[in-house]
């Protein structure tokens, strides 16, 4: 039988933790057009600076984080998965599932004057969102 404490002391000392032996991924080029540097997964170091800084800093997603952030919106989002704490997409197909995600039927980029209006929400769970949203 293994000595667990024996173990977890020894592989603390070296740095490894039973991984050291495995293979490491192969390298491939940056998937960042133009871009020849290798790297083990995804994109280089320099490109992943530069996607996460046009993702944060766009101006559509400061104003999507300002009113997911706002009190008027956590309420009224928590008045509606109350009256309907359900998954709407799922009830249609007789499944029942937990809604945590509160969805605009038509969308606010398109209707911001239905931000706040009941009657444009629908309780969905994270997987319906998501595919309602084309994630």
């Amino acid at each position: 039988m293994l000595d667990v404490a024996r173990w977890r002391v020894g592989h603390q000392q070296t740095g490894s933790w039973g991984c050291g032996d495995m293979a490491r991924a192969p390298l491939r080029p940056c998937p960042a057009v133009g871009c020849r540097e290798l790297t083990r997964g995804g994109r280089c170091d320099k490109h992943k600076r530069e996607q996460r800084r046009e993702h944060e800093g766009s101006e559509e997603r400061k104003a999507a984080h300002k009113f997911k952030d706002s009190a008027r919106w956590k309420r009224a989002r928590a008045v509606k998965l109350g009256r309907d704490p359900l998954c709407e997409e799922c009830l249609k197909q007789n499944r029942t599932t937990v809604a945590t995600q509160v969805h605009h039927i038509k969308p606010r980029k398109q209707r911001p004057d239905l931000a706040f209006v009941f009657e444009n929400f629908e309780s969905v769970c994270v997987s319906c969102h998501n595919r309602k949203e084309v994630r």
